[in-house]
């Protein structure tokens, strides 16, 4: 494959599976922070200490809004394990079936 005129290879299932590891972590700290209606730093560093979860649960769109840090990290990091997975194994995939779970 040629990428901006430069030959690229597809990544190698090592690196796959490092990307989805990765993104994994990136879910569980998305899920962190949405329960506790908090965020991330740019860094996808949780904050320390953690909020205590809150008393009653304002609507999970809201939570969403209000970590926009952890959501964006997670969504990159989708986005590349989606063309890392189409690349290295040449399988289509749904990007959406790459979503967090979310509740």
């Amino acid at each position: 494959m040629y990428v901006s005129g430069t030959l690229a290879t597809p990544a190698s299932v090592a690196d796959l599976d490092d990307a989805i590891t990765s993104l994994r972590d990136l879910e569980t700290k998305v899920q962190t922070v949405i329960a506790r209606n908090a965020d991330t730093d740019a860094d996808g560093k949780l904050p320390a200490p953690l909020p205590p979860p809150p008393a009653s649960l304002t609507p999970l769109k809201d939570r969403i809004a209000n970590a926009p840090n952890a959501t964006t990290l997670y969504a990159k990091k989708a986005d590349q394990v989606e063309i890392m997975i189409e690349s290295t194994l040449g399988a289509e995939v749904d990007r959406s079936k790459l979503d967090p779970a979310l509740a």
